[in-house]
């Protein structure tokens, strides 16, 4: 009998499977400062057994994990593996490979693996990372901006991406540019909607007055609920 703990990635989680003699149950563990699993079952548990019941776990404990996952995400960052990374309103387990001479980030399964040299220091990895978010970001908007900007009736000329203090949107109304708070890459995508059309809105009047809200009402509906969401995140 092989009594060796074993891990493995599911579903983008760390899953440590732990066989054990004379145990009547198995058991499920999930430590969300770890963001890990431990499984332990009995060894004479099949294989298959064992991989129904993880999933099933997973399954059932799915909104309990992720609230641990978004508050996880919440506290400091510190760019190295179990670091919790939102995207899109979907939380992200960070896996850090240290080796060769290149930088390379990538998304697989609910995991962002970020390849960097082994002398990379947390400042390279923040950025190089914060580079990778920018991408994805500026691709979305890329994505969504010609309905949107159908729908609204006007055309920006450029949109930017900044991480802001103080503003999810601002705009230019003699360039017609738009600057997006780059943070909005963590909130659920009807977020970044909301705040291009709000921003697009400004383009046909500069003010918050009454046709401002009439427009925005009639071009993106359901406004006041995304930027509920966009507040409460």
């Amino acid at each position: 009998m092989n009594f060796e703990a074993r891990t493995i990635e599911l579903d983008g989680f760390t899953v440590t499977i732990i066989p054990k003699l004379g145990l009547k149950r198995m058991y499920f563990r999930y430590y969300p400062n770890k963001d890990i699993i431990n499984v332990s079952h009995d060894i004479r548990v099949p294989e298959s057994e064992a991989m129904r019941f993880i999933r099933q776990q997973l399954l059932n404990l799915a909104p309990k994990i992720k609230k641990a996952r978004f508050k996880q995400a919440k506290q400091d960052i510190n760019y190295v593996t179990g670091d919790i990374i939102t995207i899109w309103g979907e939380a992200h387990r960070l896996e850090v490979r240290l080796g060769g001479h290149t930088y390379r980030c990538c998304q697989k399964d609910g995991i962002i693996y970020l390849f960097a040299p082994e002398t990379c220091d947390k400042e390279k990895r923040k950025k190089f990372l914060l580079n990778y978010l920018r991408t994805q970001f500026l691709e979305r908007v890329q994505a969504v901006t010609p309905s949107l900007e159908q729908i609204c009736h006007v055309k920006a000329n450029t949109y930017h991406a900044k991480l802001m203090k103080t503003r999810w949107g601002s705009c230019n109304i003699v360039s017609k540019s738009i600057n997006l708070n780059l943070s909005l890459v963590h909130k659920d995508p009807a977020c970044l909607d909301y705040v291009i059309c709000h921003e697009l809105v400004h383009l046909l009047e500069r003010h918050h007055n009454q046709r401002f809200y009439q427009l925005l009402a009639e071009f993106y509906p359901d406004w006041q609920r995304a930027k509920t969401k966009l507040e409460a995140e």
